[in-house]
């Protein structure tokens, strides 16, 4: 008997103005090693967090406008009944250390985007809120935004108490979490993955023209929401992604690539899917936009074979098209690179900022990480949840004072 296991999610998004009135491990070590984290049924895959230098009233900035309004209340007072920040120009990617959280919170119901920052406060610059396609479109049309919402309110109560260290979002949205069954159904499916743990779970089919025409949608939708929010510094592409939130990575063993080819795919379908991210995210026009990198692997002969040219290929289209905006990252970042992942970062160092990493475990957050990503360019760091906010990642405040110094330093030069 087959056992199926359904992966779930957290959401959160960051909202603009408040009311004052009445208120998966890659080959070659070039992605999340998920293997280090693993819990009692599913693989831990944090996300990141960023950093927001969002200006105050009366901050000069040409592309923030401060707005705010005042009625006259039944006592005939005046109230602030609205104050608002609104971007009528592009974004700035964030910078420095980003609180990753937790996708594997969503199981337990309860993700608190702030886990990390409070037991570290002063230091991070954003954090990652994550959410999932299920939670924001349960229903084909229907759309629930709460997920976000509720964690860019928790996120304001912060900047309002730690006024001088503010946090920006990062949004990364899961479609294999806590999927929409209406979405798994599309166009003949699901498809069952097998993971190398034996778990068998039931994935949409991502490469299909129904499925991709469902997905972008939910990014128009998102992006008409949040695009003017400030608090929103970025947000991350997942389109072509399987089962973990990085595009390129994906479980290819015999079994899964056997399901894959019974239900129609293709090597050129799925490049399709990941040049269609360019598309996909095409409706943010003012956020920077996070795509994370991996060789491309190509399963037509049955088995996978890597396609780097690809990958740099569309690295390089995703920069031309988005410029400053596109923040071009990897999940694999090591003290000694493997040489898989070596012509990713050298590309990066080519394309230079905004770049992206997270590090391939938690166990890979060291100096030495650090001095590799700043060699190759890294201007943001998602980190792993720290074992004192109830993660693996064995740091303290003083080492992150340290790790955000070396930042600070080496964009000094």
């Amino acid at each position: 008997m087959k056992k199926y296991f359904y992966p779930l999610l957290f959401g959160g998004l960051l909202i603009l103005g408040s009311c004052k009135s009445g208120q998966a491990t890659g080959p070659d070590n070039t992605g999340t090693d998920v293997a280090e984290v693993q819990d009692t049924a599913y693989p831990d895959v944090p996300d990141g967090f960023r950093e927001s230098d969002l200006p105050g009233p009366g901050t000069p900035d040409a592309d923030l406008l401060y707005d705010s309004a005042t009625d006259v209340n039944d006592e005939g007072e005046t109230d602030l009944v609205q104050d608002t920040y609104t971007y009528h120009g592009a974004k700035k990617p964030l910078k420095g250390l980003v609180a990753m959280g937790s996708v594997s919170d969503l199981r337990k119901g309860k993700v608190d985007v702030l886990k990390e920052v409070r037991v570290h406060p002063d230091v991070y610059t954003g954090v990652v809120i994550h959410t999932s396609w299920g939670l924001l479109e349960p229903q084909k049309g229907t759309y629930d935004f709460s997920s976000i919402d509720n964690a860019l309110q928790d996120i304001a109560s912060y900047n309002k108490a730690h006024p001088a260290h503010t946090l920006g979002a990062k949004i990364r949205i899961s479609k294999s979490i806590n999927p929409p069954e209406w979405v798994l159904k599309m166009a003949g499916g699901p498809v069952t993955i097998v993971t190398n743990q034996g778990y068998n779970i039931p994935v949409g089919l991502y490469w299909t023209p129904e499925y991709r025409k469902a997905w972008n949608e939910l990014q128009q939708k998102l992006a008409q929401r949040y695009d003017d929010n400030p608090l929103i510094r970025e947000v991350c592409v997942n389109s072509g992604a399987m089962i973990t939130d990085e595009p390129f990575i994906a479980v290819f063993n015999q079994p899964t690539i056997a399901n894959l080819h019974s239900k129609g795919y293709t090597d050129e379908a799925f490049k399709a899917t990941l040049e269609g991210a360019l598309d996909d995210y095409a409706y943010w026009v003012k956020t920077p936009v996070d795509f994370s990198f991996n060789v491309f692997r190509g399963i037509d002969t049955g088995k996978p074979v890597n396609d780097m040219d690809f990958t740099l290929s569309l690295m390089k289209k995703f920069r031309k098209q988005y410029g400053d905006r596109a923040v071009i990252s990897n999940h694999g970042l090591q003290e000694n690179l493997s040489t898989g992942v070596i012509p990713i970062y050298q590309t990066f160092a080519e394309l230079g900022a905004p770049i992206a990493v997270q590090t391939k475990g938690p166990k890979d957050l060291k100096d030495a990480t650090f001095k590799t990503g700043l060699k190759y360019g890294v201007t943001e760091f998602e980190l792993w949840v720290s074992k004192a906010a109830g993660g693996y990642a064995d740091f303290t405040q003083d080492d992150l004072n340290r790790w955000k110094k070396m930042i600070d330093d080496n964009e000094a030069q």
